[in-house]
């Protein structure tokens, strides 16, 4: 699932850009484990970026994540892919 992972989540940022992993998690049916691995190594790949905010004061801090220029494209291209092969 590492590599399938990796396509999911960098297809679902590219999506929702600003969507945080929680929502991640939902949307691709993952484990934490499996999405925040995937997370970190499109941050390697400079894929995706992630925010670290906090919205109101007690509150956990939650990490956003947004496609970069790259990430963006190649996001666009998989979900197209996606569509073509469920046609």
């Amino acid at each position: 699932m590492e590599e399938a992972g990796l396509l999911q989540v960098l297809i679902v940022v590219s999506k929702c850009p600003g969507i945080y992993i929680s929502e991640v998690i939902e949307k691709i049916d993952g484990t934490p484990k499996t999405v925040i691995k995937a997370v970190n190594r499109l941050e390697e790949l400079g894929l995706i970026r992630t925010v670290k905010e906090r919205k109101r004061k007690g509150e956990a801090i939650r990490r956003y994540l947004y496609p970069l220029e790259k990430g963006k494209k190649i996001g666009e291209l998989l979900a197209r892919i996606e569509e073509i092969l469920s046609e």
